[in-house]
Protein backbone atom coordinates (compact mmCIF):
# COMPACT_ATOMS: atom_id res chain seq x y z
CA UNK A 1 0.00 0.00 0.00
CA UNK A 2 0.83 3.23 -0.35
CA UNK A 3 1.46 3.61 3.36
CA UNK A 4 3.55 0.80 3.43
CA UNK A 5 5.82 2.73 0.83
CA UNK A 6 6.06 5.77 2.86
CA UNK A 7 6.83 4.30 5.81
CA UNK A 8 9.77 2.77 3.87
CA UNK A 9 10.88 5.99 2.68
CA UNK A 10 10.59 7.12 6.09
CA UNK A 11 12.37 4.19 7.68
CA UNK A 12 15.35 4.38 4.84
CA UNK A 13 15.81 8.28 5.15
CA UNK A 14 16.14 7.95 8.84
CA UNK A 15 19.10 5.06 8.20
CA UNK A 16 20.87 7.11 5.63
CA UNK A 17 20.11 4.62 2.85
CA UNK A 18 18.08 4.56 -0.67
CA UNK A 19 14.86 3.05 -0.36
CA UNK A 20 16.00 0.74 -3.38
CA UNK A 21 17.78 -1.21 -0.70
CA UNK A 22 15.32 -1.87 1.08
CA UNK A 23 12.97 -4.76 -0.06
CA UNK A 24 9.52 -4.84 1.83
CA UNK A 25 10.85 -7.99 4.00
CA UNK A 26 13.59 -5.97 4.68
CA UNK A 27 12.35 -3.15 5.27
CA UNK A 28 9.97 -5.26 8.07
CA UNK A 29 12.87 -6.83 9.52
CA UNK A 30 15.24 -3.79 9.96
CA UNK A 31 11.96 -1.69 10.93
CA UNK A 32 11.41 -4.47 14.33
CA UNK A 33 14.78 -3.99 15.06
CA UNK A 34 14.75 -0.51 15.27
CA UNK A 35 11.71 -0.17 17.03
CA UNK A 36 12.33 -2.93 19.76
CA UNK A 37 12.31 -1.59 23.14
CA UNK A 38 16.00 -2.47 23.85
CA UNK A 39 16.76 0.18 21.55
CA UNK A 40 15.55 3.05 23.96
CA UNK A 41 18.88 4.16 26.17
CA UNK A 42 20.73 7.20 24.54
CA UNK A 43 23.51 6.48 26.60
CA UNK A 44 26.90 4.11 25.27
CA UNK A 45 27.56 3.20 28.74
CA UNK A 46 25.51 1.22 31.50
CA UNK A 47 27.75 3.10 34.71
CA UNK A 48 24.99 5.41 36.79
CA UNK A 49 26.50 8.78 38.18
CA UNK A 50 27.38 7.06 41.10
CA UNK A 51 29.37 4.37 39.96
CA UNK A 52 33.57 4.95 39.87
CA UNK A 53 35.10 3.75 36.85
CA UNK A 54 37.94 1.55 37.82
CA UNK A 55 41.42 2.91 37.45
CA UNK A 56 44.75 2.69 38.63
CA UNK A 57 48.14 0.26 38.46
CA UNK A 58 46.47 -2.60 38.98
CA UNK A 59 45.13 -2.76 35.27
CA UNK A 60 48.28 -1.17 34.06
CA UNK A 61 50.28 -4.24 36.12
CA UNK A 62 47.62 -6.79 34.70
CA UNK A 63 48.16 -5.70 31.04
CA UNK A 64 51.79 -6.09 31.42
CA UNK A 65 51.35 -9.15 33.21
CA UNK A 66 49.57 -10.99 30.50
CA UNK A 67 49.02 -8.67 27.57
CA UNK A 68 45.45 -8.60 28.18
CA UNK A 69 43.04 -7.08 30.54
CA UNK A 70 39.26 -7.32 30.53
CA UNK A 71 37.96 -4.17 31.95
CA UNK A 72 35.91 -3.68 35.04
CA UNK A 73 32.36 -3.89 34.98
CA UNK A 74 32.22 -0.57 35.42
CA UNK A 75 33.46 -0.12 32.04
CA UNK A 76 31.23 -2.19 30.09
CA UNK A 77 29.03 -0.37 27.47
CA UNK A 78 25.57 -0.41 27.15
CA UNK A 79 24.69 -3.44 24.49
CA UNK A 80 21.76 -1.75 23.53
CA UNK A 81 23.28 1.81 22.71
CA UNK A 82 26.07 -1.01 20.74
CA UNK A 83 23.23 -2.31 18.69
CA UNK A 84 21.68 0.61 17.33
CA UNK A 85 24.83 2.56 16.31
CA UNK A 86 26.17 -0.78 14.82
CA UNK A 87 22.78 -1.00 12.38
CA UNK A 88 22.91 2.51 11.67
CA UNK A 89 26.47 2.30 10.37
CA UNK A 90 25.62 -0.81 8.37
CA UNK A 91 22.40 0.23 6.83
CA UNK A 92 23.63 3.56 6.49
CA UNK A 93 26.93 2.62 4.48
CA UNK A 94 25.13 0.53 2.11
CA UNK A 95 23.08 -2.73 3.51
CA UNK A 96 24.23 -6.05 5.08
CA UNK A 97 24.76 -7.84 1.69
CA UNK A 98 28.24 -7.69 -0.02
CA UNK A 99 29.28 -3.83 -1.07
CA UNK A 100 32.42 -2.63 -1.31
CA UNK A 101 31.47 0.60 -1.93
CA UNK A 102 28.75 2.67 -0.53
CA UNK A 103 25.99 4.13 -2.36
CA UNK A 104 26.84 8.02 -3.44
CA UNK A 105 23.89 8.73 -1.01
CA UNK A 106 25.28 7.04 1.92
CA UNK A 107 24.71 8.76 5.35
CA UNK A 108 27.63 6.72 6.52
CA UNK A 109 30.22 6.55 3.83
CA UNK A 110 33.20 4.08 5.19
CA UNK A 111 35.75 1.29 4.03
CA UNK A 112 33.65 -1.76 3.25
CA UNK A 113 35.15 -5.51 3.13
CA UNK A 114 33.03 -8.94 2.11
CA UNK A 115 34.08 -12.37 1.90
CA UNK A 116 32.38 -15.70 1.01
CA UNK A 117 30.05 -17.28 3.56
CA UNK A 118 27.28 -19.41 3.62
CA UNK A 119 26.86 -19.83 0.13
CA UNK A 120 27.55 -15.75 -1.12
CA UNK A 121 29.56 -12.88 -0.80
CA UNK A 122 28.82 -11.12 2.53
CA UNK A 123 30.09 -7.61 4.42
CA UNK A 124 32.29 -8.78 6.99
CA UNK A 125 34.44 -5.60 7.93
CA UNK A 126 33.73 -1.67 8.02
CA UNK A 127 36.55 0.76 8.92
CA UNK A 128 36.89 4.42 8.92
CA UNK A 129 33.48 5.29 10.34
CA UNK A 130 34.15 7.10 13.49
CA UNK A 131 34.31 10.19 11.56
CA UNK A 132 31.39 9.88 10.23
CA UNK A 133 29.31 8.91 12.81
CA UNK A 134 28.81 11.31 16.05
CA UNK A 135 27.95 7.87 18.27
CA UNK A 136 31.08 5.98 17.54
CA UNK A 137 32.95 9.06 17.74
CA UNK A 138 31.79 10.02 21.08
CA UNK A 139 32.12 6.83 22.44
CA UNK A 140 35.38 6.09 20.77
CA UNK A 141 37.17 9.53 21.52
CA UNK A 142 36.06 9.28 24.76
CA UNK A 143 35.02 6.38 26.99
CA UNK A 144 36.94 3.58 25.19
CA UNK A 145 39.62 6.13 24.60
CA UNK A 146 39.85 6.46 28.58
CA UNK A 147 39.72 2.93 29.04
CA UNK A 148 42.81 2.60 26.98
CA UNK A 149 44.44 5.20 28.86
CA UNK A 150 43.79 3.93 31.82
CA UNK A 151 45.39 0.67 30.83
CA UNK A 152 48.64 1.93 29.49
CA UNK A 153 48.60 4.49 32.16
CA UNK A 154 49.23 7.42 29.49
CA UNK A 155 46.77 9.81 27.39
CA UNK A 156 46.02 7.80 24.30
CA UNK A 157 44.84 8.72 20.56
CA UNK A 158 42.71 6.61 18.24
CA UNK A 159 45.09 5.48 15.24
CA UNK A 160 42.64 2.97 13.28
CA UNK A 161 38.87 1.10 13.99
CA UNK A 162 37.47 -1.88 12.42
CA UNK A 163 33.89 -3.57 12.81
CA UNK A 164 34.56 -7.33 12.55
CA UNK A 165 31.04 -8.71 11.42
CA UNK A 166 32.20 -12.59 10.93
CA UNK A 167 28.47 -14.35 9.39
CA UNK A 168 27.58 -17.80 10.04
CA UNK A 169 30.41 -19.82 8.19
CA UNK A 170 32.37 -16.47 8.01
CA UNK A 171 36.13 -17.33 8.68
CA UNK A 172 38.68 -17.05 11.41
CA UNK A 173 42.05 -14.96 11.55
CA UNK A 174 45.48 -16.69 11.64
CA UNK A 175 47.88 -15.85 14.53
CA UNK A 176 49.32 -13.11 14.41
CA UNK A 177 50.52 -9.95 16.42
CA UNK A 178 49.32 -6.31 15.67
CA UNK A 179 52.22 -4.30 16.04
CA UNK A 180 54.30 -5.23 12.80
CA UNK A 181 51.13 -4.88 10.70
CA UNK A 182 49.83 -1.20 12.15
CA UNK A 183 53.41 0.11 11.67
CA UNK A 184 53.35 -0.73 8.07
CA UNK A 185 50.54 2.14 7.47
CA UNK A 186 53.27 4.58 8.19
CA UNK A 187 54.17 6.54 4.76
CA UNK A 188 57.31 5.79 2.80
CA UNK A 189 60.34 7.06 4.47
CA UNK A 190 58.34 6.44 8.20
CA UNK A 191 57.51 9.78 9.10
CA UNK A 192 54.61 12.01 9.80
CA UNK A 193 53.90 15.10 8.22
CA UNK A 194 55.40 17.18 10.83
CA UNK A 195 58.28 14.94 10.67
CA UNK A 196 58.09 13.09 13.73
CA UNK A 197 58.51 9.28 13.58
CA UNK A 198 55.35 7.23 13.03
CA UNK A 199 53.90 5.40 16.30
CA UNK A 200 55.48 2.65 17.23
CA UNK A 201 53.29 1.94 20.24
CA UNK A 202 50.20 -0.02 19.96
CA UNK A 203 46.91 -1.02 22.43
CA UNK A 204 43.44 -2.32 21.07
CA UNK A 205 40.41 -2.28 22.93
CA UNK A 206 37.71 -4.69 21.80
CA UNK A 207 34.10 -4.97 22.50
CA UNK A 208 31.75 -7.21 22.38
CA UNK A 209 28.52 -6.30 20.30
CA UNK A 210 27.22 -9.88 20.39
CA UNK A 211 28.16 -12.72 22.75
CA UNK A 212 31.31 -13.86 22.06
CA UNK A 213 31.61 -17.87 22.60
CA UNK A 214 34.25 -20.28 21.46
CA UNK A 215 31.25 -21.32 18.58
CA UNK A 216 31.04 -18.53 16.89
CA UNK A 217 34.64 -17.55 16.86
CA UNK A 218 35.76 -15.33 19.53
CA UNK A 219 38.90 -14.06 20.18
CA UNK A 220 41.59 -16.60 21.28
CA UNK A 221 44.93 -14.95 23.01
CA UNK A 222 48.35 -16.24 24.29
CA UNK A 223 48.81 -14.40 27.35
CA UNK A 224 51.79 -13.52 28.32
CA UNK A 225 54.46 -10.76 29.07
CA UNK A 226 55.26 -9.95 25.45
CA UNK A 227 57.76 -7.62 24.12
CA UNK A 228 59.24 -6.73 20.49
CA UNK A 229 62.90 -6.55 22.34
CA UNK A 230 64.62 -9.50 23.79
CA UNK A 231 66.30 -7.58 26.48
CA UNK A 232 63.31 -6.16 28.02
CA UNK A 233 61.65 -7.54 31.26
CA UNK A 234 58.41 -8.53 29.73
CA UNK A 235 60.02 -11.02 27.49
CA UNK A 236 60.44 -11.55 23.46
CA UNK A 237 58.28 -12.33 20.84
CA UNK A 238 60.03 -10.60 17.90
CA UNK A 239 61.09 -13.99 16.78
CA UNK A 240 57.13 -15.26 15.86
CA UNK A 241 56.55 -11.85 13.30
CA UNK A 242 57.36 -12.42 9.54
CA UNK A 243 55.57 -10.69 7.14
CA UNK A 244 54.79 -13.56 4.45
CA UNK A 245 53.86 -16.39 7.46
CA UNK A 246 50.83 -17.75 6.58
CA UNK A 247 51.30 -17.48 2.30
CA UNK A 248 49.67 -14.47 0.61
CA UNK A 249 51.16 -11.47 -1.17
CA UNK A 250 52.78 -9.03 1.37
CA UNK A 251 51.76 -6.10 -0.90
CA UNK A 252 48.21 -6.77 -0.22
CA UNK A 253 47.06 -4.74 2.70
CA UNK A 254 44.23 -6.78 3.44
CA UNK A 255 45.61 -10.44 2.80
CA UNK A 256 47.04 -13.28 4.30
CA UNK A 257 50.88 -12.58 3.72
CA UNK A 258 50.77 -9.23 6.00
CA UNK A 259 53.61 -8.66 8.37
CA UNK A 260 53.00 -9.75 11.59
CA UNK A 261 51.62 -13.30 10.73
CA UNK A 262 53.26 -15.79 13.23
CA UNK A 263 55.14 -18.76 11.33
CA UNK A 264 53.62 -22.15 11.79
CA UNK A 265 57.04 -23.06 13.49
CA UNK A 266 56.71 -20.83 16.67
CA UNK A 267 52.94 -21.86 17.33
CA UNK A 268 54.24 -24.63 19.41
CA UNK A 269 55.56 -21.88 21.35
CA UNK A 270 52.20 -20.11 22.35
CA UNK A 271 49.48 -21.66 24.45
CA UNK A 272 45.72 -20.11 23.03
CA UNK A 273 42.74 -19.37 25.47
CA UNK A 274 39.46 -18.44 24.19
CA UNK A 275 38.34 -15.04 25.64
CA UNK A 276 34.52 -15.25 25.92
CA UNK A 277 32.49 -11.80 26.26
CA UNK A 278 28.79 -10.61 26.91
CA UNK A 279 27.97 -8.13 24.70
CA UNK A 280 28.93 -4.72 26.00
CA UNK A 281 32.17 -6.18 27.91
CA UNK A 282 35.31 -4.34 27.21
CA UNK A 283 38.70 -5.98 27.04
CA UNK A 284 42.39 -4.42 25.86
CA UNK A 285 45.36 -6.25 24.40
CA UNK A 286 48.73 -5.35 23.82
CA UNK A 287 50.09 -4.98 19.70
CA UNK A 288 52.45 -7.73 20.66
CA UNK A 289 49.93 -10.39 22.26
CA UNK A 290 49.34 -13.55 20.12
CA UNK A 291 46.17 -13.76 19.34
CA UNK A 292 43.49 -15.62 16.34
CA UNK A 293 40.47 -16.66 16.41
CA UNK A 294 38.20 -19.78 14.71
CA UNK A 295 35.33 -20.02 12.20
CA UNK A 296 31.63 -18.81 13.21
CA UNK A 297 30.11 -22.11 13.06
CA UNK A 298 26.73 -20.92 14.88
CA UNK A 299 23.67 -19.92 12.37
CA UNK A 300 23.81 -16.32 13.75
CA UNK A 301 26.14 -13.47 12.87
CA UNK A 302 29.17 -12.68 15.68
CA UNK A 303 29.75 -8.95 15.71
CA UNK A 304 32.52 -6.85 17.47
CA UNK A 305 34.31 -3.61 17.48
CA UNK A 306 38.33 -3.67 17.68
CA UNK A 307 39.76 -0.09 18.12
CA UNK A 308 43.47 0.70 18.00
CA UNK A 309 45.06 3.77 19.95
CA UNK A 310 48.85 4.66 20.06
CA UNK A 311 49.82 6.96 23.22
CA UNK A 312 49.42 10.56 21.80
CA UNK A 313 53.15 11.53 22.70
CA UNK A 314 54.37 9.84 19.43
CA UNK A 315 51.27 11.18 17.69
CA UNK A 316 47.71 11.99 16.32
CA UNK A 317 47.85 10.35 13.10
CA UNK A 318 44.18 8.61 12.36
CA UNK A 319 43.63 10.77 9.15
CA UNK A 320 47.33 10.06 7.90
CA UNK A 321 46.55 6.41 8.17
CA UNK A 322 43.81 6.22 6.43
CA UNK A 323 44.91 8.30 3.76
CA UNK A 324 48.34 6.12 3.20
CA UNK A 325 46.13 3.27 3.50
CA UNK A 326 43.74 4.22 0.87
CA UNK A 327 46.90 5.06 -1.04
CA UNK A 328 48.18 1.41 -0.65
CA UNK A 329 45.04 -0.08 -1.42
CA UNK A 330 44.48 1.56 -4.74
CA UNK A 331 48.30 0.62 -5.75
CA UNK A 332 47.49 -2.99 -5.43
CA UNK A 333 43.88 -2.35 -7.08
CA UNK A 334 45.95 -0.88 -10.02
CA UNK A 335 48.35 -3.84 -9.82
CA UNK A 336 46.01 -6.65 -9.96
CA UNK A 337 43.94 -4.80 -12.74
CA UNK A 338 48.00 -4.90 -14.97
CA UNK A 339 48.32 -8.23 -13.83
CA UNK A 340 44.93 -9.50 -15.43
CA UNK A 341 45.73 -7.68 -18.56
CA UNK A 342 49.01 -8.97 -18.64
CA UNK A 343 47.50 -13.16 -17.96
CA UNK A 344 45.28 -11.99 -21.18
CA UNK A 345 47.51 -10.72 -23.11
CA UNK A 346 50.10 -13.45 -23.05
CA UNK A 347 46.61 -15.66 -23.31
CA UNK A 348 45.57 -14.37 -26.60
CA UNK A 349 49.31 -14.78 -28.10
CA UNK A 350 49.48 -18.33 -26.82
CA UNK A 351 45.74 -18.49 -28.51
CA UNK A 352 46.98 -17.02 -31.87
CA UNK A 353 50.61 -19.46 -31.68
CA UNK A 354 48.12 -22.62 -31.72
CA UNK A 355 45.97 -21.18 -34.26
CA UNK A 356 49.30 -20.52 -36.51
CA UNK A 357 50.42 -24.41 -36.46
CA UNK A 358 49.79 -26.39 -39.16
CA UNK A 359 47.03 -29.37 -38.77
Amino acid sequence: SSSDNSSDAALAEMLGIPSSLLSRNGAAAVREILEDPIYGSPNYTEATPSMVLDTGPDLTRRWRAEGIVRMPPSWNVCSKFLRRITEELVWGSGGPNACRHPPADARYPCDRSDETAAGGRVLTRLENFVHVHSGWRDMCDDHLRNAASAVVGERMALYKEKLNMKPPSGGGFAPHLDSPSLRSGAPPGGAQKDGRPWPRTFVTVMVAIDRMLPGNGCLRVARGAWSEHPGEPRGAIGHLETSVAGGGDPSNPDGGGREGAIVPDALGLLEFQDVECAPGEVVVFDGWCPHRSAANLSALGRRAVFLTYNPLREGDVRTEYYDNMTAIRKDYASKMVQERALKEEYAAAELMALASVPS
